[in-house]
């Protein structure tokens, strides 16, 4: 009993199960647990085989679980994906134009998330420096992000909704591209986006994917790749 309340208070009742026996009497005060009838323990004894209908039930049970990407835990406090991020985002698309080599458009970023331990609700801020070299026109700009909304999937995706707080150019030269291509340091009408990260194949403590920046009619005028490494 000792062990389990360790054990519960750590991973909580929904990430704690009991597999029941049927020679064991389950006290009332464990019956909020969910529990897996294994059948006679006698019979298990026998053959060394777990029922298919205990395995069924202890799948549909994991299947419920919040994973999180590899060397992230799931069993802090926080949700495992609190903590600072290193965000490196590559835009295939920018501002209407579709970004080639040699030219590039790269922001390189740090976000900070806290997030409630069932993944459900958090918050967070991303700041950084754009880098734009397209054609002619070469620039710096400094970017705040505030994250307004944040949901983990059970299969350790994590979801994210953002709001464009400031941009602020330190550096810009050559000729324009655009009439919009000028960006001023207060934003009168933020834009709000939505991300989608998964776990990269074979990386530990990576998220991956891409976000679109999208006008009111549904057309694509930012498409960003993003790379999301968390570093504490």
């Amino acid at each position: 009993m000792l062990e389990l309340g360790y054990f519960s208070a750590l991973l909580e009742r929904k990430g704690t199960a009991l597999c029941k026996y049927d020679e064991t009497t389950l006290p009332t005060d464990l019956q909020a647990f969910t529990y897996v009838p294994m059948g006679k323990f006698a019979d298990y004894f026998a053959t060394k085989h777990i029922k298919p209908e205990a395995i069924e039930k202890l799948k549909n049970w994991t299947d419920t679980l919040l994973e999180t990407a590899d060397s992230i835990p799931g069993s802090a406090l926080m949700h495992g994906y609190s903590g600072r991020w290193q965000l490196n985002n590559t835009f295939e698309r920018w501002r209407e134009i579709n970004v080639t080599a040699p030219d590039y458009v790269t922001s390189k970023c740090s976000m900070d998330l806290q997030i409630e331990r069932d993944g459900k609700k958090g918050y967070g801020v991303i700041w950084g420096t754009l880098f734009i070299r397209v054609k002619n026109y070469r620039a710096e700009v400094k970017i705040t992000d505030v994250v307004t909304k944040v949901n983990c999937l059970t299969d350790g995706s994590l979801l994210l909704t953002t709001e464009a707080h400031s941009r602020e150019r330190i550096d810009s030269f050559g000729g324009k591209i655009q009439q919009f291509l000028e960006m001023p340091d207060k934003i009168s009408d933020p834009s709000h986006n939505e991300w989608r990260l998964k776990p990269a194949a074979r990386e530990s403590a990576k998220l991956t994917g891409h976000y679109e920046m999208k006008s009111s009619g549904g057309y694509i005028y930012d498409r960003i790749f993003v790379s999301a490494i968390k570093i504490s």
